[in-house]
């Protein structure tokens, strides 16, 4: 069955594989306090979901954060 939002996160990801975290966990993963965690969301910098009234990231959606930040060394 095709998504019901084509080109979204859910497009790539197999049934169930989904792992979300919370914001602390988040920003353990990314190496941030949960304030800087935070300012990310808020600057919309990053995605995230609303599962009713908590926060929660895709630990997927992270890594890619910090795969599209790498910086390559010089020679």
């Amino acid at each position: 069955m095709p998504s019901p939002h084509p080109g979204t996160f859910f497009d790539n990801q197999p049934t169930g594989s989904i792992e979300l975290l919370t914001i602390a966990e988040a920003a353990k993963l990314l190496g941030v306090s949960v304030s800087g965690m935070r300012r990310l969301r808020r600057a919309r910098r990053i995605p995230f979901f609303k599962v009713g009234r908590s926060l929660r990231f895709a630990k997927g959606d992270l890594i890619a954060f910090l795969a599209q930040r790498r910086i390559e060394p010089v020679g």
